[in-house]
């Protein structure tokens, strides 16, 4: 990241209250049911609750078609979500990872390759709660199985609330996981709740599709944090370090009855040296708010509020990939460069970094390596992988064994 970006992230901290990332070029919203559109099966909702953020994952298939096929996102995205990814199977049943592009280029490309008779798919979210995703696979005989990512606030209120698009969504099955809670919240879908098992990687609940209609809404309400602040990691790169480190003070930084009193805003956030930290607010309702940014290196931060008291929190590292603060720390970033013409290609690296949807953006995936070289992108490393086992291209390196987070030095 260059001087000039890191000069942006110290302006005055605004409030997260963004839609999702709406497309200038976004295909024309067709329903999942309509007669332009292939019918969508919702297979699986997962949802894995970490702490004040979640990440939902929106597994669906449909019937197979030998032209394009629609699909729209089955639920409605809850306000402040962001999209974080879109897979699709264009290279048989293998699901690869789209790569965000500004909206009209993504659309000249997929217009191109499908004209050209080759595999592609384009999805863009609408400008509140939606996306739309157009896939082409010629001579396809099995279904369109596509996936949408999404990251939410799970307000400490109003908690999360996921409504279906439809009242005849069918075999849809729900997963849900739990960290970082002393008492869970409770799950519920369609009014029916969820009980909670103890798993080898924390807590989960689940309900079976079983051919029947998602009746209602899937909820998340409730429960209590067993900590209030942490350092949360989206990524681990070959070298064994954290990819996109973010720290996050939880919701309560302002708890507590005021009376009549204004509530205390927060004037500065400083690391375990002094020095100030850059940070963003996430608004919550009943007045509360949580505080996220680039993690310091140390594992403290203190916050001060404009009554002159102030807060220390020791920082925890989460033991498994969480993409929720990140993203809604880079989200606004990301907005504002978009908006200059001179900072698009930052804007867009950053996005690509976080794997989000920005202002007029748009997923592209393609597939074939030759089809990525020739729209001068990086295709995801998978196609590039596959790609030279295919050729029998030998790797220049040796196999290595998977990386183990490293925690910086205090």
């Amino acid at each position: 990241m260059n001087e000039p970006l890191f000069n942006s992230l110290l302006l005055p901290t605004i409030a997260l209250g963004l839609p999702l990332g709406a497309s200038m070029d976004a295909p024309r919203p067709v329903s999942a049911e309509s007669q332009s559109s292939r019918k969508a099966v919702c297979a699986e909702v997962s949802i894995a609750i970490n702490g004040r953020s979640a990440a939902v994952h929106i597994r669906t298939q449909s019937a197979p078609s030998t032209g394009e096929t629609r699909i729209e996102l089955p639920l409605r995205a809850p306000r402040q979500s962001v999209f974080f990814g879109f897979d699709a199977a264009l290279r048989r049943s293998v699901l690869d990872r789209a790569i965000p592009l500004e909206s009209a280029r993504a659309r000249s490309i997929y217009t191109q390759e499908v004209g050209s008779g080759n595999a592609a798919a384009v999805a863009a979210s609408e400008p509140s709660d939606s996306m739309i995703a157009q896939v082409q696979s010629p001579g396809r005989q099995d279904p369109t199985k596509v996936i949408f990512h999404f990251v939410s606030p799970v307000d400490p209120v109003q908690g999360l609330v996921l409504t279906p698009n439809s009242r005849s969504l069918r075999n849809c099955g729900v997963f849900v996981s739990a960290s970082k809670y002393q008492v869970l919240p409770t799950v519920a879908v369609g009014g029916r709740r969820l009980e909670f098992k103890s798993g080898p990687s924390g807590w989960q609940a689940r309900l079976k599709g079983d051919d029947l209609p998602l009746a209602g809404d899937i909820s998340v309400t409730g429960g209590t944090l067993a900590r209030q602040a942490w350092i949360s990691w989206s990524d681990i790169d070959d070298a064994g370090q954290m990819v996109n480190p973010t720290f996050f003070v939880a919701d309560n930084v302002l708890s507590g009855d005021l009376g009549a009193k204004p509530r205390p805003t927060v004037t500065a956030v400083t690391d375990g040296s002094g020095r100030r930290i850059a940070y963003r607010v996430v608004t919550a309702a009943g007045g509360r708010w949580s505080l996220v940014g680039p993690a310091p290196a140390s594992n403290r931060v203190r916050v001060a509020l404009s009554d002159g008291s102030s807060q220390t929190y020791t920082l925890d590292y989460d033991a498994f990939p969480n993409f929720g603060p990140g993203i809604f720390w880079a989200r606004p970033l990301v907005d504002d460069l978009m908006r200059s013409p001179a900072r698009r290609a930052e804007g867009l690296d950053l996005a690509l970094r976080y794997r989000m949807l920005g202002p007029h953006m748009s997923y592209l995936l393609l597939q074939k390596l030759g089809q990525y070289r020739r729209a001068g992108l990086q295709p995801p490393p998978d196609v590039e992988r596959d790609a030279e086992r295919e050729n029998e291209v030998p790797s220049r390196e040796p196999p290595k064994s998977p990386p183990v987070p490293k925690r910086p030095s205090s």
